[in-house]
């Protein structure tokens, strides 16, 4: 028997102790390392409490007197207990070893126990190593859940299981397969209206085919119901191949909250579109508007022609300086909503300085839709109403069509300008539009007067006339009457009436200027004696 153990002792263990039981008496074997300092023989009782005392380290000593006592090795032979435990040592020279003891009985009549020790320190250190990392791994895997995502799940395909890392906020419950997991989830913090596509698209039957087809990662968005209100989230989703079998598949998912990210996102379009409106008005601003139309002048292809308008409000100063400037700022909001129900949402619509609009016209086509939507403005500028009062609103506009090749918006802005130009020295109330030839066409937007009430023959100082607006400081048809000898520019205007006529020659250093009430009779009256001056 002595033999067998040191030849066993030799090739397998470091020391084995054979044990006589009713004596309680050991006799060791020990191989080169010398793992254990016992004597050759002793009292086992003794002999254990002895080497915890100086060699076994504090932390492990207590286990290591309990398990090493010889009824407590029956005990662990004759139960059902792992017959074997580790514990640490330190050598002379300070390096701490694992040894670990085995207990069995060396025959059938259990009079002798064999206890076996064997330094596992390689293999512990080894283990310890291994254990680190994943340890790092999950901390560093618990640190995104807690940080930079909410939830962090694992799922094996094969039979559902799943595992997860969540943070200890209380929002999350953690179920033990994936099925389990998303129906809670979906049941207990998804918002209501989210449900039900929430768990079509986490059907494993739908979710890894979807996820195959996307190039292996997929993300949907939903909204969670915390303790705190609502959270935006996006859950990413992808497959993983078991290292060690690669025909076998892990889903591996993280959601993150992104409320914070949502909100700044929002906030930033607020802020960026408040950059390009103006505040008044509601419609882009020049800067805006310049970006677009260059943009789009860039961009557009060679064959299709677009059109560049700048409409002006006729006498606008008269309205700040007449009513307010709370009078002067409605009239510009009312121009600018009249604009937006007329023109297309395609359309470019800003405004520019001012009273000044721009209107750019993508595609533009046909110079009779443009002018009936103008026409459409100018009438719907004649229902701009202040304390019950009409005030009507007229308007100059010149217009430029862009040339089939690319052309800038500086070079457009001029041709509409010189045609705004045009009609402003014709009088106001109209507009004029160049072609890409520089053409010049002239559609008279203001109203007309009604044949019935034009004069056969004109006076011979009226034979070219504008129809403008002229305004009037009183409404008596008594005191209707052509004044003269009025220094030009320098009259005052109070209130405005509809479509009057003057003469637009100026007679020696005068301007002739006419006092017309808003009746008919006078208008008609007006026309019908000839005044001469």
């Amino acid at each position: 028997m002595n033999s067998v153990l040191r030849v066993i002792t030799a090739y397998d263990y470091e020391c084995i102790i054979a044990v006589d039981i009713p004596t309680g008496c050991f006799k060791t074997h020990t191989g080169g390392s010398h793992c254990i300092l016992l004597p050759e023989q002793g009292d086992l009782e003794e002999q254990v409490r002895s080497a915890a005392d100086c060699f076994v380290l504090p932390e492990d000593r207590q286990e290591y007197l309990e398990k090493m006592s010889l009824p407590a090795i029956i005990r662990t032979l004759e139960g059902q207990q792992r017959p074997s435990f580790t514990y640490r040592r330190r050598k002379p020279s300070g390096e701490i070893v694992w040894i670990k003891v085995s207990f069995l009985y060396a025959s059938e009549d259990k009079e002798q126990v064999i206890i076996t020790c064997c330094d596992t320190t390689e293999d512990v250190l080894e283990r310890l190593n291994e254990y680190k990392e994943l340890e790092l791994r999950d901390q560093g895997i618990r640190f995104m859940a807690q940080n930079l995502c909410e939830d962090f799940l694992i799922a094996d395909l094969e039979n559902g299981r799943s595992s997860m890392v969540t943070p200890d906020n209380g929002n999350m419950e953690i179920k033990g397969t994936f099925e389990e997991q998303i129906r809670w989830f979906a049941e207990n913090i998804l918002a209501p209206e989210e449900r039900e596509d929430y768990l079509r698209y986490f059907d494993l039957n739908n979710l890894v085919p979807h996820i195959r087809k996307n190039n292996g990662f997929c993300t949907m968005n939903c909204t969670v119901v915390y303790k705190d209100g609502r959270h935006h989230f996006v859950v990413a989703t992808t497959l993983i191949k078991d290292p060690f079998d690669p025909q076998k598949e892990y889903l591996f998912a993280y959601a993150q909250d992104i409320t914070r990210l949502k909100h700044m996102e929002n906030k930033n379009k607020e802020l960026f579109v408040q950059s390009r409106r103006d505040p008044l008005t509601g419609l882009s601003n020049r800067q805006a508007t310049e970006q677009d139309i260059n943009e789009y002048l860039h961009t557009s292809g060679r064959d299709r022609k677009s059109l560049l308008l700048i409409l002006d409000i006729d006498f606008f100063k008269h309205f700040n300086d007449s009513y307010g400037h709370m009078v002067g700022d409605e009239v510009l909001l009312f121009m600018a909503q009249s604009l937006r129900s007329i023109f297309r949402k395609e359309d470019i619509i800003g405004r520019w300085d001012g009273d000044e609009f721009i209107i750019f016209l993508k595609e533009f086509s046909s110079l009779r839709a443009v002018t009936e939507r103008l026409v459409h403005l100018r009438r719907k500028m004649k229902d701009f109403i202040v304390e019950d009062t009409a005030i009507p609103v007229s308007l100059s506009i010149g217009g430029a069509v862009s040339e089939e090749s690319p052309c800038s918006l500086e070079a457009l802005f001029q041709k509409a300008d010189m045609a705004l130009y045009t009609v402003k020295r014709e009088g106001r109330n109209g507009v004029a539009i160049l072609d890409e030839n520089d053409a010049r066409q002239v559609y008279p937007l203001f109203s007309q007067t009604p044949e019935s009430l034009r004069p056969k023959v004109l006076p011979s100082a009226w034979t070219s006339f504008s129809p403008i607006f002229a305004y009037f400081r009183t409404s008596s048809p008594q005191k209707a009457a052509l004044h003269g000898d009025m220094p030009c520019g320098a009259f005052s205007y109070q209130y405005p009436c509809f479509s009057t006529i003057y003469p637009r020659h100026h007679i020696g250093s005068t301007i002739l200027f006419a006092y017309i009430p808003k009746t008919l009779s006078s208008y008609s009256y007006f026309y019908r004696n000839g005044i001469q001056t």
